[in-house]
């Protein structure tokens, strides 16, 4: 699996400089501790959002970062990073999302998908 994610994130990071990744299963942690990224930098959620939304945006404006966090993703309201994540990328670990991103697709393909089959 872990060949499969770093390949997909890879795809990712050619078109986004920020990606979050939230692990709703809590089974991921090994996967993303052992990822290594050329020129990524790797960064934990855990309630020090706005510290990471300073450095993202301010101190390190040209740098790609991947934003992980165990748990599934919050509720619109309670994501300081929400503005973040809407003009970036979300990565998902799910089946469906892996092949979404092999075929260089993203979720909103998904939501196409399903409005033109009603």
């Amino acid at each position: 699996m872990n060949d499969r994610i770093a390949q997909a994130l890879t795809r990712l990071f050619d078109r986004h400089r920020i990606v979050f990744w939230y692990d709703a299963g809590w089974e991921l942690r090994a996967d993303f501790d052992a990822l290594e990224l050329a020129g990524i930098e790797k960064l934990e959620l855990a309630n020090n959002e706005f510290g990471i939304k300073h450095k993202i945006l301010r101190e390190h404006r040209t740098q790609k970062f991947l934003l992980y966090q165990e748990g599934p993703k919050p509720g619109n309201l309670e994501n300081w990073l929400l503005d973040v994540q809407l003009a970036q990328g979300v990565f998902r670990t799910d089946q469906v999302g892996l092949w979404l991103a092999e075929l260089e697709l993203g979720i909103e393909a998904v939501s196409g998908c399903k409005k033109s089959l009603k």
